[in-house]
């Protein structure tokens, strides 16, 4: 499991959103990055998932800043279609999770930032 393919690694650099997408429920925006993660990978669900998250749970509410991980879950070296959605305070302290029973995603990880109510990619920040 130590060669986790990792999407952050391989976007290219950037370097603050071009443009933010106002989510239609939540009022949230999220950047051109996620956005365009969102449209080549077919995950608008995980900003959904995100979204939900939140507002389902109070603790999200006591801080401006959180990191979230989309990890695959293992079964010993074989990839599964599980995966674990994360949510810590930025410091490792976990906040939350959310199992997603079944994903088509093609990477183990995706790391993303919300942060006064703008979701984006590390790279952005």
């Amino acid at each position: 499991m130590n060669n986790l393919k990792v999407l952050n690694d391989e976007l290219p650099a950037f370097n603050g959103a071009d443009y933010f997408v106002k989510h239609s429920i939540s009022g949230l925006n999220f950047s051109s990055g996620v956005d365009m993660i969102c449209k080549q990978y077919e995950c608008f669900w995980l900003v959904d998932a995100i979204l939900l998250s939140e507002l389902e749970c109070p603790p999200f509410w006591e801080s401006d800043f959180y990191v979230w991980t989309l990890l695959r879950i293992f079964d010993g070296e074989a990839p599964t279609c599980r995966f674990e959605l994360i949510c810590d305070d930025g410091n490792g302290h976990v906040i939350g999770n959310t199992p997603i029973p079944f994903s088509d995603f093609a990477y183990d990880m995706l790391v993303l930032y919300v942060e006064n109510d703008l979701l984006y990619l590390p790279a952005e920040r």
